[in-house]
């Protein structure tokens, strides 16, 4: 939920949510957590255990099971979900990449070229796929022939030469 308000926003140029969202999350899931354990033993109550013993059991087992999920969510989110639901997608690759580094500039170790960010729309003609060489594995063609690039997008890029073939390895904004 959190994420798709947030990518809408940076998409429309709002960074307020990408400052505050760590916090938002935080705070929900503690919110949350408590509003669970509340409700937990009412639901409980109502399943009408024979013993204590078995309400414990009960109680504990749908506790836990909520708890971990809310505990877990924001790393499956990160490690999971980001590459696929937080995606920009434009007619043309260069198009996407101009709306993705349109606030940022370029990811260190690319070819710079071009003025400081932020752009026109019309900057994405100058742009050839050579210059985005860095993206080969972050973007595909959806189903509508638009061009995407994953929620997970280099942020820094390094060249190594390995046996004499240079290859490029990128760091993206979800992981270091």
């Amino acid at each position: 939920g959190i994420s798709l308000v947030n990518k809408n926003m940076r998409d429309a140029g709002d960074m307020r949510l990408a400052e505050w969202s760590p916090i938002v999350i935080s705070v929900l899931m503690k919110v949350s957590s408590f509003t669970w354990s509340k409700f937990a033993i009412k639901l409980i109550r109502w399943e009408n255990h024979r013993t204590e013993a078995r309400f414990n059991d009960s109680l504990a087992w749908t506790l836990a099971s909520v708890k971990l999920f809310v505990a877990l969510f924001p790393f499956a989110d990160l490690a999971f979900l980001e590459y696929f639901i937080n995606q920009t997608c434009k007619p043309t690759l260069e198009e996407a990449a101009v709306s993705v580094y349109n606030r940022s500039g370029w990811p260190a170790g690319t070819n710079s070229f071009g003025p400081e960010p932020p752009w026109e729309n019309s900057f994405a003609f100058n742009i050839t796929r050579n210059d985005l060489a860095f993206l080969d594995r972050y973007h595909h063609t959806n189903k509508l022939g638009s061009a995407c690039i994953a929620g997970c997008y280099p942020i820094e890029c390094r060249e190594e030469i390995d046996n004499g073939v240079v290859k490029r390895f990128c760091t993206t904004n979800c992981w270091s």
